[in-house]
């Protein structure tokens, strides 16, 4: 993935239209003939963004381009309800690739540290890609939580649950998120439960670098590396493991020292820290090997609180 725009926080938005216009998304690919040289590209078409007249796409002339304003504005009754608030918008290669989230307020939860609460809120990640791999399909891509500025992973959408890039499917978005956050509601009561009894298991010294270890896939000796050596004496997996342990020292989770302090200190690490930038760490969390990061640290810190 190319270069990240930019990040826009829309939380202050109160429709979908007024989200467009802040993100600077409102408007509708147009496609066209491709050319080569000056000449007609038989079989190709390309995606333009017309705000700015530049080419965000190259398909084959079959494909059947899905508008994400038009799929967006089928959730205006939604947003008008209270059941999704806007909250941000992510944009790649001057909006080749295009993901927008939104707080479900019903699914909020506190959760009790030792030393005060956190507010948990799932939001909702809606992607759109013209003319890349992802560009089959524009889905619901999963719920993620924020624990004050730490990205994790909750809960994916079965395969089922997923739109194909085929036909009118706008209508079907807002059917099928009112029935995924039903669902989710039941799934997300035992993974607070999860939480909250990860703030009353500890989890310090050589478990807390076996746990990051092992979310991050290191081998064991880059495991017992980075236990034994400092961070300028390691490489690779082991460097990242004290990179990770950073995080912890700093973190001000409300429940120190704990196995809910370990995961928040994962989550942090790999949504502010991990990957080359901003733009292939954001892109990695919403959409790739970060939100499989972010998974694996929560299963692993749920298996430990039985």
């Amino acid at each position: 993935m190319g270069k990240l725009a930019h990040v826009v926080d829309v939380q202050n938005t109160k429709s979908i239209g007024e989200m467009l216009s802040q993100s600077q998304t409102n408007y509708s690919p147009v496609m066209v003939p491709a050319e080569v040289n000056g000449a007609k590209a038989g079989g190709f078409k390309a995606i333009i963004r017309p705000d700015i007249n530049e080419v965000i796409g190259t398909v084959a002339s079959r494909y059947r381009m899905n508008d994400h304003r038009a799929h967006l504005m089928a959730l205006e009754p939604a947003v008008q309800s209270g059941m999704i608030t806007p909250a941000s918008v992510s944009m790649w290669d001057n909006g080749a690739v295009l993901a927008y989230q939104f707080r479900v307020s019903d699914l909020d939860a506190v959760i009790q540290g030792a030393h005060g609460k956190d507010m948990v809120s799932p939001l909702l990640t809606l992607a759109f890609a013209y003319g890349f791999p992802l560009s089959d399909s524009a889905f619901f891509a999963d719920f993620r939580w924020f624990c004050k500025n730490q990205l994790g992973k909750v809960a994916e959408l079965t395969k089922g649950c997923r739109v194909q890039h085929k036909g009118d499917v706008n209508s079907r978005y807002a059917e099928l998120l009112g029935s995924r956050v039903k669902e989710l509601g039941g799934e997300l009561a035992g993974r607070y439960e999860a939480m909250r009894r990860m703030t009353g298991t500890t989890l310090q010294g050589r478990a807390l670098v076996e746990y990051v270890g092992q979310v991050i896939q290191a081998s064991q000796e880059d495991v017992e590396r980075a236990w034994v050596a400092p961070k300028e004496e390691c490489r690779g997996n082991a460097a990242r493991i004290h990179e990770v342990i950073e995080c912890h020292a700093v973190d001000d989770c409300n429940a120190p020292g704990t196995v809910y302090h370990a995961y928040n200190a994962l989550t942090r690490w790999q949504s502010h820290h991990a990957g080359r930038n901003e733009a292939t760490r954001t892109r990695s969390m919403l959409l790739g090997a970060g939100s499989n990061t972010a998974a694996r640290a929560w299963e692993t810190a749920a298996r430990m609180v039985g």
